[in-house]
């Protein structure tokens, strides 16, 4: 069973496909974060600190430093690439990787779904940090990020979860000292 989730927004879940997701990254500027209906403080890596973003059914997550902001973002409209790529890697600053990869998969009934949604749940909240908003008109229609970090980077996976279509986005990011 699906445990509470932080925060249940007033809007009606409307109908998304994970196919309509796009990944943008890159530097921004702290006032230009998109709005968010829900963010929580993650974990401290070196001398950033992070911040998870719930835009919808989408995610943001925001590491920002001194005088600099970056971020990875999945959400609608991101970003004009035509698809959602399975992997990515990218040097984000002098010494900083951010390693990502990307999976959708379909369950085949509802009840695996909610399964599915479930394990998700507690995968989610095993994290250091946890945030998942829940959309009125469908309990199975939730997007989630769990985060963690230590010494040798910061790690984060997000659900995208869609009931309508019986879509899941996964993703897994790690940022790591490098080059």
């Amino acid at each position: 069973m699906l445990s509470s989730i932080d925060v249940e927004t007033l809007a009606p879940y409307a109908e998304a496909r994970a196919s309509d997701l796009r990944l943008a990254l890159g530097p921004t500027e702290l006032n230009r974060l998109r709005p968010a209906l829900a963010t929580r403080p993650g974990p401290r890596f070196l001398d950033f600190t992070t911040e998870l973003r719930v835009l919808g059914a989408s995610h943001q997550i925001a590491l920002i430093g001194a005088d600099w902001v970056w971020t990875e973002t999945l959400a609608f409209g991101a970003s004009s690439e035509p698809a959602l790529p399975s992997e990515s890697r990218t040097l984000i600053a002098p010494g900083l990787l951010h390693d990502m990869t990307i999976a959708v998969k379909r369950e085949l009934s509802r009840t695996q779904f909610s399964h599915r949604a479930d394990e998700i749940d507690r995968q989610c909240r095993a994290h250091d940090t946890s945030l998942a908003v829940r959309f009125a008109g469908d309990a199975l229609a939730f997007t989630a990020i769990g985060a963690s970090g230590d010494a040798e980077g910061l790690r984060w996976e997000t659900w995208h979860l869609y009931p309508e279509s019986r879509e899941i986005m996964a993703s897994s990011t790690r940022i790591t000292i490098g080059s």
